[in-house]
């Protein structure tokens, strides 16, 4: 398989790591306990809903792949096109590669929890705290991800610039709504995770269209191939 062939395939993984992700949440009850709540809250919650989060876990678990391999494409991106330093590819590389193990932690964490307090074992309240503890460490991996990927287009234009930008606002939302949590303020979790799904689709869609675009021999023609690596 060439690695055209390879870059094309793996800028679409945001898809079905989309889909997963919003199938996973459909199958538990809501409301869901805010990231960074009470962990008595947070406890019950999954005792109850134990046959629920099994589902979500598994979802999720296999939605976390997908992200993976899209972080690691748009990693690549970035290295691709660098003319300057290999930081930024390797900082969003490093961070995407962080946010995945971090996401299949919490939801190890998650099992855990549900099974745990559904047999009312003793020690749920220090799941409860390491799973708080992971949801926000996720969100502010998110950020520096995002950063690293803005930052990188807007020095490389690697991707359009307007998505340098975006992507750059992207990450002070996710850093922002992190340091809410932290002081409390846990309805800013909702803005997190909904900034990250539409940030997902948008960079999903400049991917493809890339990918697609560069692969176009009529296009290539018209030079347009190479305006994404204009500044």
């Amino acid at each position: 398989m060439t690695p055209q062939r390879l870059n094309r395939i793996a800028s679409v993984s945001w898809l079905p790591y989309l889909l997963l992700v919003v199938a996973a949440f459909a199958v538990v009850p809501k409301p869901m306990p805010a990231v960074g709540g009470n962990v008595q809250d947070v406890t019950a919650y999954f005792g109850t809903n134990a046959a629920a989060i099994k589902v979500f876990v598994c979802l999720a678990s296999v939605a976390d792949l997908f992200l993976l391999v899209f972080a690691v494409y748009l990693a690549n991106r970035l290295r691709a096109s660098e003319t300057r330093s290999n930081l930024l590819s390797w900082l969003a590389l490093t961070s995407g590669g962080a946010l995945v193990a971090f996401e299949f932690a919490s939801a190890m964490t998650m099992l855990t929890l549900a099974i745990t307090a559904a047999a009312s074992v003793a020690g749920t309240g220090v799941l409860g705290i390491l799973f708080n503890n992971f949801e926000l460490a996720n969100i502010f991996l998110f950020g520096l991800f995002f950063g690293a990927v803005g930052v990188g287009t807007l020095m490389e234009g690697t991707f359009p610039r307007w998505f340098g930008w975006v992507t750059c606002a992207a990450g002070v939302v996710e850093v922002a709504t992190g340091c809410l949590l932290t002081l409390g303020v846990t309805q800013a979790g909702s803005i997190s995770f909904v900034s990250a799904l539409i940030w997902i689709v948008v960079a999903g869609t400049v991917a493809v269209v890339l990918e697609w675009r560069n692969s176009s021999p009529a296009i290539d023609q018209l030079g347009l191939a190479g305006e994404s690596a204009k500044p």
